[in-house]
């Protein structure tokens, strides 16, 4: 069954690094799903940590020298695509995991129940699995800029509405729990 996972005689460190990457997978798609507004100190560092996580991933490929990487044999035009795909997918995978996964992971864990009042930008319907949606002013980022709400507060829900929203708050971020109108 680890051949699964591992190459055939895949070296200690291959094997951590493996599990590293496959878990990084699952953190990068839990960060497409999650709910998470990162704080200020995680929006203006991600342009340091991003690059640094996504050398992490990249190295390991560039010094790979295992008889079944197949890379090694290529022209060096066909190399140059080949990596500069590879580094542009490591860049996406650390830039999500690092904006959305852990400032999500971390909130979930240790933050605080926090309540505040936003006002509602505009109302969408159905991206990304959510069948409906707010912008509220000020919260979220990139992909998360939307909040997902049921659909009765949907129906009554207009631009310039002020909303209750219950989250959970922690240093790197805050996840919008619930959004209600409350008279």
């Amino acid at each position: 069954a680890m051949n699964l996972f591992f190459r055939h005689e895949a070296s200690r460190n291959e094997k951590i690094f493996t599990i590293f990457l496959l878990a990084s997978m699952i953190a990068f798609l839990y960060g497409f799903l999650t709910n998470i507004s990162p704080a200020d100190p995680v929006k203006n560092n991600i342009k340091y940590i991003s690059p640094i996580l996504a050398l992490i991933y990249f190295v390991p490929l560039l010094l790979d020298h295992h008889p079944a990487n197949k890379i090694s044999s290529f022209p060096v035009f066909k190399k140059i695509i080949y990596y500069s795909i590879a580094l542009f997918f490591a860049y996406i995978l650390a830039f999500v995991i690092v904006a959305y996964s852990l400032p999500s992971i971390f909130t979930t864990l240790v933050g605080q129940p926090y309540k505040f009042s936003a006002i509602i930008e505009k109302k969408n319907k159905s991206t990304k699995g959510c069948r409906h949606e707010v912008k509220l002013e000020g919260v979220g980022y990139g992909i998360h800029n939307h909040v997902c709400v049921n659909s009765s507060l949907w129906e009554r829900a207009n631009a310039g509405d002020e909303v209750q929203v219950y989250s959970l708050r922690s240093a790197l971020g805050i996840k919008v729990t619930a959004v209600k109108y409350e008279r």
